[in-house]
């Protein structure tokens, strides 16, 4: 498994390879994201509308999007 991986990983682009490395690394330093403040409230609404029942499940998502593809 460890081969095919390292196979994998020789194949592809260089871009896609520092992407794979910044995503180690942040792992490793446990790097914490800085959100901006707009960032910042649109998590805080959305929670509020999680809270309050400002939601639809994913079920009745699917379902919209079925109608809409079949119109």
């Amino acid at each position: 498994m460890r081969l095919d991986l390292i196979n994998k990983i020789k194949s592809l682009s260089d871009d896609l390879v520092l992407d794979i490395a910044r995503l180690i690394k942040a792992d490793e330093e446990h790097e914490a994201f800085l959100l901006t403040d707009e960032q910042n409230r649109i998590i805080d609404q959305s929670i509020k509308d999680y809270e309050s029942g400002n939601y639809i499940t994913n079920e009745v998502a699917e379902a919209e999007i079925q109608k809409w593809l079949n119109k």
